[in-house]
């Protein structure tokens, strides 16, 4: 399950929408841990995506990343 809009992370969110994506956390498995993450309309970048660590979740249909901090520069980048 992925969910959008995680509290607290105002500014990613903010920053994924500018550029047509949703950012959120994808969740896996029973207990629910989850990675940060981008979902939506992500063909056109999804290499620059693998080329910022991201790695592609099928089951959540969304791009995922280790940490909020590499979100955050992958959607800095995105925008530049």
């Amino acid at each position: 399950m992925f969910i959008g809009n995680v509290s607290g992370k105002e500014t990613i969110n903010n920053k994924a929408a500018a550029i047509g994506l949703k950012a959120g956390e994808a969740l896996r498995g029973l207990g629910g841990y989850g990675k940060p993450g981008v979902t939506g309309n992500t063909y056109p970048v999804k290499e620059q995506l693998k080329a910022a660590g991201a790695k592609f979740d099928g089951e959540n249909k969304a791009w995922v990343f280790d940490s909020w901090e590499q979100l955050d520069q992958a959607l800095d980048s995105l925008a530049a």
